[in-house]
């Protein structure tokens, strides 16, 4: 299911690059050109909903149909079908799905949620889970419900990956930065905080991605329109003196800082190095946890 790996480079560029609408129009026409029993899911789905994909899958073009009976997908397209991805799930019913105005019967996202799981890393069930929220298609009380009720393939990854969303997040990067730092035992961030007692030159609250509220550190994730954009550079420029003199610290993150395990690492090491700064004494930083163990400490840590 998952295709080809995008090429790194293409990684620097926007991943908005293809909007979410066009992504949704191109998946309705497939839809439509092709005759399938079944139910739209995985990353077709997600492109219906106008949701992220998480990187890794950027290159499957493939239509993915899911049914509850082998037999379904075996008859329908035959053994060679490279355009078109068959799955079963025999607990599929009506309740799982959604219909679109064209007609068309879609995973809904829960359960897109849960199938995509097989296929893909804790981290990126987590970056899947909260685009899901954040699009306004799932919460996670429904993420919850559906965990608890249904039985699917990669529940146990499921149930990791809850444990480490957090809701508010405003794009899939600024997840997978915070999901960075808290894979090097970096937490303690507010996500999208709001900085108190403080407004734009406009009126408007000013929020930063990550904020340690405690020790004055804002972490922003810098894509490329930040830099391209010069309305959106001079704004950010703005943001980041006025804070500062407000006693601020603020820390840019671009895609390079993530592109990467070693600079992933670099990156660690710079948001530590702030932290010991500011608290005046040094800090240890912790090799990376694997994102099993660090969602059993997160769920401890919630009780």
């Amino acid at each position: 299911m998952s295709g080809p790996s995008p090429n790194p480079d293409e990684l620097y560029k926007p991943i908005t690059a293809k909007t979410l609408s066009e992504r949704q129009q191109q998946a309705l026409r497939t839809c439509l050109s092709v005759r399938f029993k079944g139910v739209v899911s995985h990353t077709t789905a997600l492109d219906l909903l106008r949701v992220e994909r998480p990187e890794r899958l950027l290159n499957n073009h493939q239509l993915h149909i899911t049914v509850s009976k082998r037999h379904l997908r075996r008859q329908q397209f035959g053994p060679d079908s490279p355009d078109i991805a068959m799955h079963q799930w025999k607990d599929l019913t009506a309740e799982h799905t959604i219909m679109l105005s064209a007609g068309l019967r879609v995973l809904s996202s829960e359960a897109t949620w849960g199938l995509l799981a097989p296929d893909l890393r804790i981290d990126e069930l987590t970056e899947v889970a909260e685009s899901l929220i954040r699009h306004g298609h799932a919460t996670e009380a429904s993420l919850e419900e559906f965990l608890t009720s249904q039985r699917f393939p990669g529940k146990a990854k499921c149930r990791a990956s809850l444990a480490l969303v957090v809701t508010g997040s405003d794009s899939p990067k600024e997840t997978q930065l915070r999901l960075c730092l808290y894979s090097y035992g970096l937490d303690r961030f507010e996500v999208n905080y709001r900085v108190p007692d403080i407004l734009s030159d406009q009126g408007g609250d000013i929020t930063l991605d990550l904020a340690d509220c405690e020790l004055k550190i804002g972490i922003e994730y810098a894509g490329d329109q930040h830099r391209t954009e010069q309305r959106q550079w001079r704004r950010d420029l703005q943001k980041h003196r006025l804070l500062e003199s407000m006693g601020w610290m603020i820390l840019q993150v671009t895609q390079l800082d993530l592109a990467n395990p070693i600079n992933r690492e670099r990156l660690a090491m710079r948001i530590a190095s702030a932290r010991a700064q500011r608290a005046g004494h040094p800090l240890m930083l912790s090799t990376q946890i694997p994102w099993e163990m660090l969602a059993d400490r997160r769920r401890h840590s919630l009780r």
